[in-house]
């Protein structure tokens, strides 16, 4: 069973470590940091456990009428076994709370798992950022989705 929870300072280290494990171009420990105080404060970062172990975590950002998901990680051993479709789903299902029109994220143009989950989820391309991560000279894919209200 997933058990999703708000980003903690107890959860660092293993999050920190699962970052660097999913993604060359890693944020810092003091990103991480800045998220948790965010989340004391109403942001929405999240992460989820199976069995206590860290599956994978989210981080996002609700700026007025917009969400943005800035950073989904799940564990290569949980991997399609429902952890990343369930933090998406809760993180649509915030945004819609929270009156947003529209979600947005940045995904690598080569992460086809990604960008099926994303679509699966009502996210379509909507533009390319040529050399976003910068150490593969890679570009990323920018998707919306457009969101309805929880009420409608």
């Amino acid at each position: 069973m997933i058990e999703e929870q708000a980003l903690a300072e107890s959860d660092l280290d293993e999050v920190v470590d699962l970052e660097r494990t999913c993604f060359s171009d890693a944020w810092s420990r003091e990103a991480f940091e800045d998220e948790v105080d965010r989340a004391a404060h109403g942001g929405y970062s999240r992460v989820a456990r199976i069995g206590g172990e860290l599956a994978g975590y989210l981080i996002s950002w609700f700026i007025y009428d917009e969400a943005h998901l800035a950073n989904l990680a799940v564990d290569p051993r949980w991997r399609r076994q429902g952890v990343g479709r369930t933090m998406l789903q809760d993180f649509l299902r915030e945004a819609r709370l929270r009156g947003c029109s529209v979600a947005h994220l940045e995904v690598r143009a080569t992460n086809d798992g990604a960008i099926d989950l994303y679509r699966a989820h009502g996210f379509q391309p909507v533009s390319v950022r040529k050399n976003y991560y910068q150490r593969e000279h890679e570009d990323a894919l920018v998707m919306a989705c457009f969101l309805r209200r929880e009420e409608e």
